[in-house]
C-alpha cells in the first residue's frame, strides 16, 4: 500500500478529487490520517520561502522532498523500510508498521512470552501500557525505564522483517514474487562504485541487490539469532559468499576482486558495515502482477531481476528471457496469494480454555465480547486487544459449560464415540443462529479413518445406555460409609472451613493429618467412633434405603472394620491429598462418583498468594509430568525438572508440606520374557527371574529397579518457553503391569480347558522407566537459580526438591528410579490348562500372530463381560498378557484383566464367579441379539475381514488395532474351552471363525507372490509357493509348526517333507514386508 496506495492518494488530492481511487481508499483504511498528513505536506511545500527564516525554508524543502519521494515511490514502486519503522529523529512516533498492528489489536513483537510484559518503576507492565490505543502511538508520559520496552519491541519487529525478507527457498519474499530488498543508494553514488569495477551501473545494481539476498540467506543481518563475524573487506569473506561474485565476474569478463571490492564498498556506503545488513537502510521494490520472473533452470529459484545472469542460490546461468510473471507465481503460492489478492489482514486472537486455565471466567467473558474495566483489576483492558475470537478448548467443555453463541467448531481429531461428537459439535448453532459450521480433522489413525469413511456412524450410531451398578457389595459399603460419615462429621461440628484449602467433592471431613493438631482424623477419631456406636438405628435406615432390606452384617462392618480402614488410609504414603474425604475416596472407603481423585499437580509458577499448576490423574502424570516432559499452557511451554512435596502458602511465603517428595518407594522385578512383575520393600539378591529363569544380561529382559510415586511435580518455576526444545525429549509411555501375589482363588472350570485365578488385592502398575534408562536425580535444598530474564521474581526457597540430573549442579550423587502409579484392585488371571494337540498357544510363536490372538481374546472377553453387566467396556481393563512355561514342550499365556477403578467395583469378581458361562457365551452364543451373537453371525462374517467397530475395535484400544482379529479371538477361546479343539487341522472349517479359511489363505498367498513373481503351488489341501528351490507353506496362526498334525502333516508329507519355512495367514495379510524379509 505504501508503494501504490500512497502515491495514488497524493495524485487524487493534487487533482482536487474527493472520490479517491481503490488503492488510495485501501491505504486510508490502514492509515486513517494519511490524507490530512498529505494535505499538510502539500500546504507546507507550496509556501514561499522568500524572506522566510532558515527553519521555515528547511520545513518547505523537507516537505517538497517528501512529496517528490512519494511520487518517485509510485513510479519505481520502491519503499524505504525506514518509513515503516519508528523514526530515529522522533522518539514519540511508533512508525506506520507498529501503528497498523495497534489498529488490529496485535502485539507488534508477537506472542513471545518475554515480549508480553516489561519492567519499569519496580513493577511489571503488560505490553499494552506502552501504547496509546486512541491515538495509535507510543504512550506519552511514561518514565525513562519504559524505553527498554520500546526498544525490545522495535528490535523484535526488525527481526521479524528480516525473517520476512530473507526467508529461504519457498518462504522467501522474492521467491514468493512479492518483491525484493534493494540497496538504498542513489544513482550518482552507485555510478561511482560501478566505475571502480568497470561495469555498467544497471548491471552493478543487480549484482548489489543479489548480493544482499545472498547475505540474507546466510543470516548476515541485524535480525539474526546467530553470531556473525565482521569482515573488513571483500577478500576476507568466506568462499560461500564470494562464489556469486566470482561467477558474475567470469561471466562478464571482469576482475573478481575489483567487482567484489566495489560491491562491499557500496554496501558500506548504504549503511551495511562489515558485510552485515542493517534492515532499516534497505529499500523494498514491490512487485505487481506483470513484473517478470527469471527462474533458475537448475534449482528453480525465482528472481525478480536478471541478477547479472547468475542464480543467487546455485550460481547457474539464468536464461536471458523471463520464464514467468509475478501474477502466475502468486496463483500457485499460498503465501503470496492472500497478499496479492488485497485481502485485509484478519486479526485472530486465540486463547486456551481448559480445566487448567487460571482465569476461566474472564476468558469466557472476553470470548463473548464482554470487555469491562472494573475497580481493582490488575490492568486496563483494551477491547481491540482483549476481545477473543477463537477458544482452544479440551473436552472439559464437552458438557456443563455454556460458552455462548458459537458460529463454528473445529475438532482436531475424531471423538471416541457418537455421543462425544454430538456434545462437542452441538456447542455451535444454538439460540436461533441461522447457520453454523463444524470441521473435523481426521488424522491418519484407524479410528479417524473408520469414521471418515462412515460419517453416518459418528452422527447416527445409537448412544451407549447409561448404567448404575447397585448390586456390588463394595459399592453398597462405600455409599453407606459416605452417608454415615457425612452425618457423623456434621454432628460433631466439622465444616468446610476445617478442610483443605480447595473444595473437596467427596465430603467435609476435615484433614487426614493436621500439622496444628486441630482438625485431623486423629483429633476426630474418638468422636466419630462413638457416634457410629450410638446411632445404629440411623445406620439401619440408610441400609434400608440402599438395599430395601436389613443387613446386620453391614452394621458390624461399620463398627468394627471401618475405623481401622480409615486409620491406615489417613497415613498411607502412596495416597496424596490433605483432605480426609479425598484420601478415603482414593482408598475406596468412599465412592469416587467417577471423578478422578488421584490427582497430581505440576507446579509451574508460585505467585505471592497463589500456585499456578497443571493437574493430571496419577496414571497420566507419571508420563506427561516426568522429568524432561513438556506441557503447554496459555501458549507457553513448561518443562518438568523433578518432584516436590505439596506446597503450602503461609503468610505469603511458600513451604513444603513434608520433607520427602517421594515417600512411597519400592523395588520392582520385571521379566519381559514371561511378563511376571514383583515388588518388594528392599532390593533382592537375585540374578534371574524366579518364574522362568531368564537371567539378567545385556538384553535387559530381566531387571530390578527402584520405583517411586511422586506427590507432586515441578518446573523451574520460570515463565517457560515459546517453543518446544529442538532436541528430542525422551520420556517413556507407561505400560501396564500386573502384580498378582497375595491371596488368590484358583479354579479349573469344569469340562473346559481353562483355569481362572482371582486376586482380591492384586496390584496394577503403570511404570514409566524412561524407555529403560530410568530417571536420575537427587534431592537438594534449593532449586536451581533461574535465568535472570526468565522470571519476574526469584522463585522462593524450597527445601527437599528432587531435581533431575540435567538440571543439577555437577558432582551431585544420583538416585535412579522409575515412576510408578499403582492401584489395588481385583485382578483376574485366565489361562489354558493344557495345549490342544497340534496347536500352539505361546505368545512368542508365529511372529506375533498368537500374541494377536491372545490380545483379541482379551478384548473379546472385556466386551462380553460389559455386555452381561450392562456397563461400559472401559470399566474393565485389560491389564497385561504374561507368558509362562506349562511343561518342557509348551509355553502358555495368562490374560490378566482388572477393574479400572482402584480398589475394585466388583465387576471382575463377578466375572470370576461366572466365567464358565462367559467362556461358553464367547464360543457358542445362545442369543443372536447379544454382542457375542453379533460376532458369530453370518452377516458379520461376510462384512468383517478381521476386526471392525462392530466387534473388537474401539477408540481406547486404538494402539492394538493392527493386531485385533475376531476369528483368532474365537479360536483361542475355543482352545481354552475344549481341549479337543483343532482349528481346522481335522479338516473341519464349518465353524464361523474357520469358514472360508482355505480360500482366504489362497487369496492372500496369491496377492503376496504377485508382487515378487514367486511360483504358486499347493501342498495337499494347503496353499504354498516356491522361491527358487525352497518351498513355503501357508498355515493357520495357531498351528504348531514344530509338530504338524492332521491336514497340516499331510501337506508337509505331500511336499516330500521339504518345507523351508512356514508363513501364517496373519503375517501374510498384516505384515507382508516382514514376510518378504524372512524369505530373503
Amino acid at each position: 500500500m505504501q508503494s501504490i496506495g500512497k502515491p495514488e492518494l497524493l495524485a487524487n488530492i493534487e487533482a482536487g478529487s474527493t472520490d479517491f481511487g481503490m488503492n488510495a481508499n485501501a491505504f486510508l483504511e490502514r492509515n486513517s490520517r494519511a490524507a490530512d498528513n498529505i494535505r499538510e505536506l502539500l500546504s507546507t511545500a507550496s509556501m514561499s520561502d522568500q524572506g522566510a527564516s532558515h527553519s521555515v525554508r528547511n520545513l518547505v524543502s523537507k516537505a517538497q522532498s517528501e512529496i517528490e519521494a512519494i511520487r518517485r515511490m509510485g513510479t519505481d514502486r520502491t519503499v524505504p523500510i525506514s518509513l515503516l519503522l519508528p523514526p530515529p529523529d522522533n522518539v514519540d512516533d511508533c512508525g506506520d508498521l507498529i501503528r497498523r498492528f495497534l489498529m488490529l489489536g496485535v502485539n507488534p513483537a508477537g506472542n513471545n512470552v518475554l515480549m508480553q510484559t516489561f519492567g519499569w518503576d519496580r513493577q511489571w507492565h503488560l505490553w499494552t501500557e506502552l501504547f496509546d490505543f486512541v491515538n495509535l502511538n507510543w504512550h506519552q508520559g511514561l518514565p525513562q525505564g519504559a524505553q527498554f520496552g520500546r526498544d525490545k519491541i522495535s528490535n523484535s519487529l526488525l527481526s521479524a522483517l528480516c525473517d520476512l525478507f530473507f526467508g529461504r527457498l519457498y518462504f522467501g519474499f522474492e521467491s514468493a514474487s512479492l518483491g525484493f530488498p534493494k540497496l538504498h543508494l542513489d544513482d550518482s553514488r552507485l555510478q561511482e562504485f560501478a566505475d571502480q569495477a568497470s561495469v555498467d551501473a544497471i548491471l552493478f545494481r543487480e549484482v548489489c541487490n543479489s548480493f544482499i539476498r545472498i547475505l540474507g540467506d546466510k543470516y548476515r543481518h541485524n535480525g539474526s539469532e546467530y553470531p556473525q563475524n565482521d569482515f573488513i573487506n571483500y577478500r576476507t569473506m568466506p568462499a560461500s559468499l564470494r562464489r556469486y561474485i566470482r561467477s558474475v565476474a567470469a561471466n562478464q569478463g571482469l576482475q573478481e576482486n575489483a567487482l567484489g571490492d566495489a560491491v562491499f564498498s557500496s554496501l558500506s556506503r548504504g549503511g551495511h558495515q562489515n558485510g552485515k545488513l542493517s534492515v532499516r537502510f534497505l529499500d523494498v521494490c514491490v512487485a505487481i502482477g506483470d513484473d517478470p520472473v527469471w527462474v533458475c533452470p537448475k534449482c528453480g529459484r525465482n528472481h525478480l531481476h536478471h541478477s547479472a545472469g547468475i542464480c543467487t542460490y546455485c550460481q547457474t546461468d539464468l536464461p536471458d528471457q523471463p520464464a514467468l510473471t509475478c501474477g502466475s507465481v502468486w496463483i500457485n503460492n499460498y503465501l503470496s496469494q492472500a497478499v496479492a489478492s488485497g485481502r485485509i489482514p484478519l486479526r485472530l486472537h486465540s486463547e486456551e480454555l481448559t480445566a487448567q486455565t487460571d482465569n476461566q471466567l474472564e476468558r469466557q467473558r472476553h470470548f463473548r465480547g464482554m470487555i469491562v474495566n472494573l475497580p481493582g483489576q490488575s490492568r486496563q483492558l483494551v477491547r481491540q486487544v482483549d476481545d477473543i475470537d477463537v477458544l482452544s478448548v479440551t473436552t472439559t467443555l464437552e458438557v456443563g459449560v455454556d460458552i455462548g453463541n458459537l458460529q463454528a467448531v473445529m475438532l482436531a481429531n475424531m471423538p471416541p464415540m457418537r455421543f462425544n461428537y454430538q456434545q462437542r459439535v452441538g456447542r455451535a448453532g444454538r439460540r436461533g443462529q441461522a447457520f453454523s459450521i463444524v470441521l473435523t480433522l481426521c488424522r491418519g489413525r484407524s479410528h479417524d479413518e473408520h469414521y471418515f469413511d462412515r460419517p453416518d456412524r459418528i452422527t447416527g450410531d445409537p448412544p451407549p445406555v447409561p448404567f448404575l451398578s447397585m448390586n456390588q457389595d463394595r459399592i453398597i459399603k462405600r455409599l453407606l460409609a459416605k452417608e454415615c460419615l457425612r452425618q457423623a462429621f456434621w454432628d460433631i461440628g466439622v465444616r468446610w472451613w476445617d478442610c483443605s484449602d480447595k473444595p473437596d467433592v467427596h465430603g467435609e471431613f476435615g484433614l487426614a493429618v493436621d500439622p496444628e493438631n486441630q482438625s485431623g482424623w486423629e483429633q476426630h477419631r474418638a468422636q466419630i467412633v462413638s457416634w457410629i456406636s450410638a446411632n445404629k438405628e440411623t445406620h439401619r435406615a440408610i441400609i434400608e434405603a440402599l438395599l430395601g432390606r436389613h443387613d446386620e452384617r453391614l452394621i458390624y462392618w461399620l463398627e468394627n472394620e471401618l475405623p481401622g480402614a480409615i486409620d491406615s488410609i489417613a497415613v498411607n504414603p502412596e495416597i496424596a491429598g490433605n483432605g480426609l474425604s479425598e484420601r478415603l475416596a482414593e482408598g475406596a472407603v468412599l465412592p469416587m462418583f467417577g471423578m478422578p481423585s488421584r490427582t497430581r499437580s505440576l507446579y509451574h509458577k508460585l505467585a505471592r498468594d497463589k500456585a499456578c499448576t497443571i493437574d493430571r490423574d496419577l496414571e497420566i502424570a507419571v508420563s506427561e509430568f516426568a522429568p524432561g516432559a513438556q506441557k503447554t499452557k496459555d501458549k507457553v511451554i513448561h518443562t518438568s525438572i523433578g518432584f516436590t512435596p505439596p506446597l503450602l502458602n503461609l503468610g505469603n511465603r511458600w513451604f513444603t508440606a513434608s520433607d520427602n517428595p517421594l515417600p512411597y518407594m519400592r523395588w520392582l522385578q520385571r521379566c519381559k520374557a514371561c511378563g511376571v512383575t514383583r515388588t518388594s520393600d528392599n532390593q533382592q539378591d537375585v540374578e534371574e527371574c524366579s518364574h522362568c529363569g531368564q537371567p539378567h544380561d545385556n538384553r535387559d529382559l530381566f531387571s530390578q529397579f527402584q520405583i517411586a510415586t511422586p506427590l507432586a511435580f515441578r518446573t523451574d518455576l520460570t515463565w517457560g518457553n515459546d517453543a518446544r526444545e529442538e532436541s528430542d525429549v525422551f520420556f517413556g509411555i507407561p505400560s501396564a503391569l500386573a502384580e498378582t501375589s497375595g491371596n488368590q482363588d484358583v479354579t479349573v472350570l469344569e469340562n473346559t480347558n481353562c483355569q481362572v485365578a482371582l486376586f482380591d488385592e492384586g496390584r496394577i502398575w503403570r511404570i514409566n522407566d524412561n524407555s529403560g534408562r530410568l530417571f536420575g536425580g537427587s534431592v537438594i535444598n534449593t532449586p536451581p537459580p533461574p535465568v535472570s530474564n526468565q522470571t519476574q521474581s526469584r522463585p522462593p526457597f524450597l527445601s527437599h526438591q528432587w531435581i533431575a540430573e540435567d538440571y543439577l549442579p555437577p558432582q551431585e550423587a544420583l538416585q535412579r528410579i522409575a515412576l510408578a502409579a499403582g492401584k489395588t484392585t481385583d485382578v483376574l488371571r485366565i489361562s489354558p490348562v493344557a495345549v490342544p494337540r497340534g496347536l500352539t498357544l505361546d505368545s512368542f510363536s508365529s511372529g506375533d500372530a498368537v500374541r494377536a490372538a491372545i490380545i483379541s481374546a482379551a478384548f473379546f472377553l472385556q466386551r462380553i463381560i460389559a455386555d452381561r453387566l450392562d456397563i461400559a467396556p472401559e470399566e474393565i481393563e485389560v491389564a497385561s498378557i504374561t507368558r509362562r512355561p506349562l511343561n518342557a514342550q509348551h509355553w502358555i499365556a495368562d490374560i490378566i484383566i482388572s477393574d479400572r477403578l482402584p480398589n475394585s467395583a466388583g465387576f471382575v469378581r463377578w466375572a470370576y464367579q461366572n466365567f464358565r458361562e462367559i467362556l461358553n457365551t464367547a464360543c457358542f452364543p445362545p442369543d443372536n441379539r447379544s454382542y457375542s451373537g453379533l460376532i458369530h453371525s453370518n452377516e458379520h462374517s461376510r462384512s468383517c475381514g478381521y476386526a471392525c467397530y462392530d466387534c473388537l475395535m474401539v477408540y481406547r484400544n486404538m494402539t492394538y488395532h493392527g493386531l485385533l482379529d475376531w476369528r483368532l479371538a474365537v479360536s483361542y477361546l475355543k482352545a481354552m474351552f475344549n481341549y479337543d479343539y483343532r482349528a481346522g487341522l481335522d479338516d473341519d472349517f464349518s465353524a464361523p471363525e474357520m469358514q472360508g479359511w482355505i480360500e482366504m489363505a489362497t487369496q492372500v498367498r496369491d496377492s503376496f507372490i504377485r508382487y515378487f513373481d514367486y511360483t504358486p503351488v499347493d501342498f495337499g489341501s494347503l496353499p504354498g509357493f516356491v522361491v527358487g528351490t525352497r518351498n513355503y507353506l501357508v498355515v493357520h496362526p495357531l498351528w504348531d509348526t514344530r509338530s504338524p498334525s492332521g491336514l497340516f502333516a499331510e501337506a508337509v508329507a505331500d511336499s516330500g517333507n521339504n518345507i523351508h519355512r512356514y508363513i501364517n495367514t496373519f503375517n501374510l495379510l498384516r505384515r507382508p514386508g516382514w514376510c518378504r524379509k524372512e524369505i530373503i
